[in-house]
């Protein structure tokens, strides 16, 4: 995947954080926090972003690299203001946006947003205020030359040291200085997030999103805990191979324990998701897989996809163990994130996003992936008690 060029422009802090000051009142104090924190490490005025507040709520964007949109001026702002920002967003106009008009943008444009209010710090869910949010919107060409809006979403504290929020939204800015209207390729990140192919060119190949299964137990199981999962299935469009398909999957799963949401005594234990392809497509032939097995490192990553179309992305496993028990002449697909019980991760939340992928002969793919997870209590002397939850089936039929 191309990744985009960094801007080398130097940042004018003051010219920055004067527009920031001008924001005016009905900003949020978490949101005036975090459009400062963004402005001092990113470049909106220099990297050639116009502002739209309630300062000046239709800037012209004649010769700029995109617009920066006070997103609780946004939620407020009337009929006329917003016609002229979706136009904007629609004519192939980068839009970053922080704060609570996010949900009501992506509605107007048609576009179910992430429903995540949280973020995950060092592999725990952090609450975070809807004030601190933000959406990039940039310009995507379809192979059919058709012009979409393709969306990334981030959530976070800008004033937490670890939060992704303010780096996220600073990249953002420094990339988007470099793009050509209407012309950019999508990283993979981007592309994962609203499900939006990734073209560099109308006959290259790319992974394009067919359809996603959610799965939330709410309170079946309390007070051990909840588990959920949303399972994504990628298919490579222009393969240019007439006697095979390729399936890509990502299995987002969340794990709380009964001890963060209810206040019992149990804890986070285990994830597991696991898939045998043969039976349910005999023809299937597992690629690529990932995480591997690790033990004691912070961070893993997941590449899957094919090496020239690849998807990558990675997740934290700090106090987890994860366990790659796929076997490659069997088609089966199994990894497990055995989560220390006494750390954060077990008496919080955690979230882990393995993947994998597969050829099919060519026509359509159907398979089951299963899932299951694990709360543990402990006892004396070093005893745990364990609970499992069922084995979820998920039937991905004709994807």
């Amino acid at each position: 995947m191309k990744r985009f060029a960094r801007s080398n422009i130097m940042v004018s802090l003051i010219a920055v954080l004067a527009m920031v000051l001008a924001l005016g009142p009905g900003i949020s104090k978490s949101e005036a926090a975090s459009l400062t924190a963004i402005d001092s490490r990113g470049a909106t005025a220099s990297a050639g972003f116009a502002l739209a507040n309630s300062a000046t709520p239709m800037p012209s964007t004649a010769g700029t690299n995109g617009l920066f949109v006070d997103g609780s001026f946004y939620s407020q702002a009337g009929a006329n203001v917003h016609s002229y920002l979706l136009a904007q967003a629609l004519s192939g106009l980068p839009i970053v946006m922080v704060g609570p008009g996010l949900d009501q943008l992506l509605t107007e444009l048609g576009i179910k947003g992430r429903e995540i209010q949280y973020e995950v710090i060092r592999g725990v869910k952090v609450p975070v205020p809807i004030e601190a949010t933000a959406l990039r919107i940039l310009p995507q060409r379809l192979p059919d030359g058709s012009l979409v809006p393709a969306i990334d979403q981030v959530m976070g504290d800008a004033n937490h040291p670890d939060s992704k929020l303010v780096p996220t939204v600073s990249a953002w800015i420094t990339e988007t200085s470099s793009i050509t209207q209407a012309s950019a390729p999508l990283s993979a990140s981007l592309a994962a997030t609203m499900g939006i192919s990734s073209v560099s060119a109308a006959d290259a190949p790319y992974w394009a999103i067919t359809a996603t299964y959610q799965l939330d137990t709410g309170d079946l199981y309390s007070p051990h805990g909840r588990f959920g999962t949303n399972t994504i299935i990628w298919r490579l469009e222009n393969d240019n191979d007439p006697n095979h398909d390729y399936r890509s999957v990502e299995v987002i799963q969340d794990i709380n324990s009964g001890r963060y949401l209810y206040g019992s005594t149990w804890n986070n234990s285990m994830m597991r998701v696991w898939c045998d392809l043969t039976a349910y497509q005999s023809d299937a032939l597992l690629l690529k897989w990932g995480p591997t097995t690790t033990g004691g490192s912070s961070t893993t990553g997941v590449t899957i996809g094919l090496n020239d179309v690849s998807l990558s992305w990675s997740y934290s496993t700090t106090d987890v163990t994860v366990k790659d028990k796929s076997v490659l002449g069997s088609q089966h697909f199994e990894i497990q994130h055995n989560i220390s019980r006494n750390s954060s991760c077990g008496k919080n939340s955690y979230e882990a996003e393995p993947g994998f992928t597969f050829r099919v002969n060519e026509g359509t793919a159907s398979f089951m992936v299963w899932k299951q997870a694990q709360w543990a209590k402990y006892q004396i002397a070093g005893f745990w008690s364990l609970y499992d939850s069922a084995q979820f089936p998920v039937y991905c039929y004709q994807v």
